[in-house]
């Protein structure tokens, strides 16, 4: 039954890392980039939500729903 488990644990983290990596560009990285503080939230195609759109895209996000993750 641990082998299954563990299986399953290396399938979750491969195709999650797989995500992230794959939605954030880092060539759109802004270390210096600035952004209001209004909270208008999206979610991120990394399942992390930021601020408002800003702050999703200074950290190289390449896109996002608006509105809280679930």
């Amino acid at each position: 039954m641990m082998k299954y488990f563990f299986l399953v644990l290396t399938a979750l983290i491969f195709f999650s890392c797989g995500k992230t990596q794959s939605c954030i560009d880092m060539n759109n990285v802004d270390v210096t980039g600035v952004c209001d503080n209004s909270f208008n939230p999206v979610c991120g195609c990394d399942d992390f939500q930021y601020r408002n759109e800003c702050f999703a895209k200074i950290n190289g996000v390449t896109s996002w729903i608006g509105g809280p993750c679930p």
